[in-house]
């Protein structure tokens, strides 16, 4: 890491399911994010789903499904390169199940 570079953790639940939410609070989500690391929780019963707002052809997420994203069963992992990460947002069919969010950036 760069000396301008920070460290975000965080552990999200989701909220309300069936509805897709913002994968981080705007104030963290537009800190200039350069790589984020999201792990589904192995504890977690069902996938959860990754998009952009306009994912399956919705604005805000709300295209965003178990068929059109992009699917982390419980213990996944994926890394992206992202500007912004609230430009990402999560959609899970049953609430309670849980993510964790690694980022690297600016």
């Amino acid at each position: 890491m760069g000396s301008n570079s920070s460290l975000f953790v965080d552990a999200k639940t989701i909220t309300t399911g069936g509805t897709s939410q913002v994968l981080l609070a705007p104030s963290v989500a537009e800190s200039g994010v350069g790589s984020v690391v999201i792990k589904a929780r192995k504890g977690n019963t069902v996938a959860l789903y990754l998009g952009n707002a306009t994912t399956g052809g919705g604005t805000n997420g709300s295209g965003l499904t178990a068929t059109t994203g992009f699917e982390l069963q419980p213990g996944d992992s994926v890394s992206i390169d992202i500007l912004g990460l609230g430009r990402a947002y999560i959609f899970c069919a049953t609430t309670g199940q849980a993510y964790d969010v690694l980022s690297i950036g600016a």
